[in-house]
């Protein structure tokens, strides 16, 4: 419609008129359609309370603690006494050969010592002789330990430590989970927030330019005004109504992200009704958070999860570390049992001293290649994780630095917005009446309309990228769980 208007003669009245006519319905049409309808308000504590109530990762993160402590478990029962017991009988053509019983309770502890208490039977008529034993069998009670490998340091004690160390990075693993939820769901309702107000913005702007089209198209009518002007300001309408339906757009965009977070507890996905809106943007929101964490930032960056799980990482290694050295010793053991057998008349005789047995074994490998390259290679590890974990710190602060570097300056541009949007405002106001008074141009009212809208478009822009600052902030510090 306007590339004909360009190839037509301005003078062409009726034309003009139809055009005007056409451009009134559409932009009626167009304006009705783009109010947001007021409502109910979702507030970000609200939205972040199902979030954090109902969304499935939550569910992943609190398999992470059941994972944790079910590992923990499985290391102790390293350490559950362990019941054994040994039957083997044979009998050929009416003669018992052997019927030989042994059984076993081993008791593991902390230390390097594990604690015993058998009991072995032996009947028939084909036992060796060091298989005798009393008629109602043979008690024994001692206790096995490691000399020098394994005296200080085991698998079993390793393991233990490995699994709380495991524990603890799990923990850290559902904390960053749990912060990465978050701070995802928490900039989609920025994003939501800043497209609701930004259809507010280019509603305002529709408004103005409608008002504008009628003024100067009552002019035109009234021979004032050429119709040229009637054209500028019909593109000027046009203009408006692309960048609301854009808004639009982006606004129903924002909204689907957004249900991208909101279920059930029952594990339904959930939908936003027409009415619900984001509530207005709180340049307040946790700005007290930043004020009171901005005088600990070398601390802040320690308690990011990632390092806190590299850390642990430094443990773990080191105590595999201890582990391989452990395995360069001789393998040294030692049983001891007292023995006490049981006749007739007692299940237990009593215990005596000189009744006893002793165990005793070695290994050694003479060259210890496996063994020396595990220790090489665990150290390898070890230098590794150590200069990643000290660039992790590095980088943790510097991102803290440089986010609050950010935070200052957007509070300094977001006040100086508040004035510049102010000054703008008057200066359009003041043009229009010059405009109505005829003493300034459609062009010169238009180009004023676009710097206000302009620079309300940067205050709005300038508020989001604030308060998304903050929440970087507190996502690299790892307390988005405690604060939000």
């Amino acid at each position: 419609m306007i590339s004909k208007i360009k190839h037509r003669s301005v003078k062409s009245s009726n034309i003009i008129m139809r055009i005007v006519s056409l451009f009134i319905c559409i932009s009626l049409v167009v304006f009705s359609y783009s109010q947001v309808p007021s409502g109910d308000i979702l507030s970000l504590q609200e939205y972040l309370s199902i979030v954090k109530e109902s969304h499935p990762i939550m569910t992943r993160a609190s398999l992470l603690q059941e994972r944790g402590q079910a590992i923990l478990m499985e290391s102790r029962g390293a350490f559950d006494p362990k019941l054994e017991a040994d039957l083997d009988r044979k009998n050929f053509e009416n003669k018992e050969y052997y019927n030989r019983l042994s059984s076993k309770l081993k008791i593991p502890t902390r230390f390097a010592a594990d604690l015993g208490v058998g009991y072995e039977r032996n009947n028939g008529e084909f036992l060796d002789s060091s298989e005798l034993l009393p008629a109602r069998g043979l008690w024994s009670a001692g206790v096995e330990i490691p000399l020098i490998r394994g005296l200080v340091n085991d698998e079993r004690r390793t393991q233990l430590k490995q699994a709380e160390l495991l524990n603890q990075m799990l923990e850290q693993d559902r904390i960053q989970l749990v912060n990465e939820l978050l701070i995802d769901a928490s900039t989609v309702y920025l994003e939501w927030q800043y497209d609701y107000a930004f259809i507010q913005i280019q509603e305002e702007a529709l408004n103005i330019s409608l008002e504008l089209f009628d003024a100067v198209k009552s002019s035109f009518l009234n021979g004032d005004k050429a119709a040229v002007d009637t054209l500028e300001a019909a593109i000027q309408v046009q203009n408006r109504r692309v960048n609301l339906s854009k808004a639009i757009q982006y606004l129903q965009d924002s909204k689907i992200n957004l249900e991208n977070y909101l279920w059930s507890i029952n594990g339904i996905p959930l939908e936003l009704q027409e009415q619900i809106n984001p509530e207005d943007i709180d340049l307040s929101w946790q700005e007290q958070s930043i004020l009171e964490m901005r005088i600990q930032l070398d601390e802040l960056a320690l308690n990011n999860p990632e390092i806190i799980t590299m850390g642990l990482e430094v443990q773990d290694l080191d105590l595999e570390q201890k582990l391989s050295r452990e395995l360069l010793k001789p393998d040294l053991r030692l049983g001891a049992y007292l023995l006490s057998g049981a006749d007739e008349q007692t299940v237990v005789n009593p215990i005596q001293l000189d009744n006893y047995k002793i165990q005793a074994s070695f290994n050694y490998p003479l060259f210890l290649r496996k063994e020396r390259a595990k220790v090489k290679l665990n150290q390898l590890k070890l230098n590794d994780t150590r200069l990643k974990l000290k660039n992790k710190g590095q980088q943790v602060r510097q991102k803290l630095y440089a986010y609050l570097n950010n935070h200052d300056q957007l509070i300094d541009q977001t006040e100086q917005y508040v004035f510049l949007v102010s000054n703008y405002s008057d200066l359009f106001n003041v043009e229009r009446i010059k405009f109505d008074l005829g003493e300034s141009s459609l062009f010169l009212l238009n180009s004023r309309q676009n710097k206000l809208l302009e620079n309300q478009e940067k205050y709005l822009k300038s508020q989001y990228d604030l308060l998304y600052y903050r929440l970087l902030f507190l996502y690299q510090t790892g307390k988005l769980e405690e604060i939000l």
